[in-house]
């Protein structure tokens, strides 16, 4: 579909009178047929009002979807857990992003039942299942995780079944290693060249080792403070490597990670 410029001209001052730069320009007479693809800014972890402005700022719209029954009809609150497109996918300028916030400051009606993630789930599986039920997450212990060994929670606070609003913090306790199984056995993996993990989320390193085929490990994790990230291991960044970056790693070699908080 093709502008004719006096449209443009009107949208252009229209987007002007709101602080937006329009995605398409006037030149001899012409104008873009159709809005360029720009890149989804990240919004997860702000809050609604924070995130809007950001895709204002990159010429999206915002448009929420409720975690729960419970959240349906209410004001967007607490902050951002889920987006799509996903950060960093392109589209269309002024199309619409869709969120998924917490609902945090939402009223009592909004109190979700905290789930059992103790005893069985790796700590990393327990954090994701409270994450999708809008809580928070806590480890107040310092803990490491490897493909080989992950370790369980055996405590948790506030108990399964309590019902309490979402942004709540769960703490995990008394995580204890479990061994994981070794599986069908599965041909070798081909040699792979290691890239530069550092300064990226340990859940990246881990996300490649896995899919070449690698046994990992982290050193010691500090602590985790509360945190709305999505997945446990993006509140670490990598600082070390072993293999270091352009090494060739074959079947049997462990990817070994030092680690720090992310900010």
């Amino acid at each position: 579909m093709k502008l004719y410029p006096v449209i443009a001209l009107i949208c252009t001052a229209l987007l002007a009178s709101q602080g937006i730069a329009p995605p398409w320009s006037l030149a001899d007479g012409e104008v873009a047929t159709e809005p360029p693809l720009v890149k989804v800014p990240d919004v997860k972890g702000l809050h609604p009002a924070a995130a809007e402005r950001r895709l204002k700022r990159w010429h999206f719209a915002a448009e929420y979807t409720a975690l729960n029954n419970a959240c349906a009809g209410t004001p967007p609150g607490g902050r951002i857990l889920l987006q799509k497109p996903a950060p960093g996918a392109l589209a269309p300028a002024f199309s619409t992003v869709k969120l998924q916030d917490s609902c945090r400051q939402r009223g009592p009606q909004s109190k979700v039942a905290v789930p059992k993630v103790t005893e069985g789930a790796s700590v990393t599986r327990a954090y994701a299942k409270l994450r999708y039920h809008g809580l928070r997450v806590a480890i107040p212990v310092s803990f490491s995780v490897a493909s080989l060994c992950l370790p369980s929670a055996y405590a948790q606070v506030p108990r399964a079944g309590a019902r309490v609003p979402p942004g709540t913090v769960v703490r995990l306790t008394e995580l204890r290693c479990a061994l994981a199984s070794p599986g069908a056995p599965v041909p070798a993996p081909p040699p792979v060249v290691v890239p530069d993990l550092t300064n990226g989320s340990v859940t990246s390193a881990v996300d490649w080792a896995d899919t070449s085929g690698l046994h990992w490990e982290t050193g010691e994790l500090a602590p985790l403070r509360p945190s709305w990230r999505m997945r446990l291991l993006d509140n670490y960044i990598v600082t070390a490597q072993d293999p270091t970056a352009g090494s060739t790693a074959t079947s049997g070699v462990s990817l070994k990670l030092s680690t720090a908080e992310a900010r």
